[in-house]
């Protein structure tokens, strides 16, 4: 079906296309809410539209109560707060840190460290 028959339709129902994705063949479009329903019932009653997806905006109603968190910008980037809907781990998991010294006094990390070892040294200090 050619995109010009789709965008004739598109137009007809005064619909706003943002942009059109060539490679998939659809339009990303805008419909004011209140005509949201008769316009998406009449683009899937079209044989010339496959499928009608809304994109809803949400907002992440919780945030990381840690006061670095806002400079820790590649927690974003590995998508850590989609992983924390999901889980938010387990006090019973024991994480080994192979490191040149840990510091036993950070926030994080105060009561929560575990008896190392001190290869480099030979002893039990791990700062």
């Amino acid at each position: 079906m050619s995109e010009d028959v789709k965008y004739n339709l598109l137009h007809t129902l005064n619909v706003n296309i943002i942009d059109y994705i060539q490679q998939i063949n659809v339009f990303i479009v805008s419909i004011p809410e209140e005509k949201r329903s008769l316009i998406e019932s009449t683009l899937l009653s079209s044989p010339l539209i496959d499928f009608v997806e809304i994109d809803y905006h949400i907002m992440i109603s919780q945030v990381p109560s840690d006061p670095y968190y806002p400079l820790q910008w590649y927690l974003e980037k590995i998508n850590c707060p989609s992983a924390w809907d999901i889980t938010s781990g387990n006090s019973n998991v024991v994480v080994a840190v192979i490191d040149s010294g840990v510091d036993p006094t950070h926030p994080d990390l105060a009561d929560k460290l575990l008896k190392g070892w001190n290869f480099y040294d030979n002893n039990d200090d791990t700062s």
